[in-house]
């Protein structure tokens, strides 16, 4: 689980931002109590990753995964408006080549 905005985007956006990317996100399913300022977010991903400037090439190397998000969502008293206060992926599969993802 990523537990502070900082680790999401030197670990996250940083290296994927870089890429010719795409993701998917469906199935989103929310638990929540009634009156709770708590809830636990769920939902299906899949993304597909190509290196820089290739993503439109016919024939060149992707990476294609799934699985699922799992968020922790706490609702601030100061605005009302949902956030997400840890976010974990589980990766159920992929196919392709994964030094897709390395930097270059």
């Amino acid at each position: 689980m990523i537990d502070d905005r900082g680790a999401v985007h030197t670990g996250c956006y940083d290296p994927i931002s870089k890429l010719d990317t795409t993701h998917f996100v469906s199935h989103v399913r929310v638990s929540q109590m009634d009156g709770a300022s708590e809830a636990a977010v769920t939902a299906s991903a899949f993304a597909q990753h190509y290196r820089a400037g290739e993503g439109t090439t016919v024939g060149a190397t992707g990476l294609l995964a799934g699985g699922f998000y799992f968020v922790d969502a706490v609702k601030c008293d100061e605005d009302g408006l949902w956030r997400a206060k840890r976010w974990g992926l589980k990766v159920t599969w992929r196919e392709g080549d994964a030094s897709v993802m390395a930097q270059e």
